[in-house]
């Protein structure tokens, strides 16, 4: 019996949480077992962006979805092998504290473990032109 390959999908608070949720979505038909971890400004922007069940569905549809809180779960720790990370969408907030080792809760502290352990990792900004000097 051969282990699935598994994959982290992290979705921030920024516009276009269907993005993340189309991830999962295809992720779950190929047999992944997919860790999803979901930001609190990300619930906020799925029931708004996707419809106010769309969270419960994505849920639904992961292997496994981890608490923010939850510093101790599976993917906190660089011996539990995936395949990669997916971070869709990814807010600037988000990419700044990861690039900066701000581990300020779970969906920061994924990305981390998988930078660390030099696992696969994907970023999905959304963001279509600079709106200052400061996010350029």
């Amino acid at each position: 019996m051969t282990t699935p390959l598994r994959v982290v999908v992290g979705i921030s608070g920024a516009s276009g949480a269907a993005v993340g949720v189309r991830i999962v979505e295809l992720l779950a038909t190929t047999g992944c077992e997919v860790h999803l971890v979901v930001s609190k400004a990300a619930e906020r922007t799925i029931a708004h962006e996707v419809g106010p069940r769309a969270l419960e569905y994505v849920t639904d549809l992961a292997d496994y979805r981890h608490a923010l809180e939850d510093i101790g779960a599976s993917i906190a720790s660089g011996s539990f092998r995936t395949a990669g990370m997916i971070v869709a969408p990814c807010s600037l907030k988000t990419l700044s504290a990861i690039a900066a080792g701000i581990l300020e809760h779970f969906l920061f502290r994924a990305a981390d473990v998988q930078l660390k352990s030099g696992g696969n990792w994907c970023c999905c900004c959304a963001r279509p032109r600079c709106i200052s000097a400061i996010s350029a």
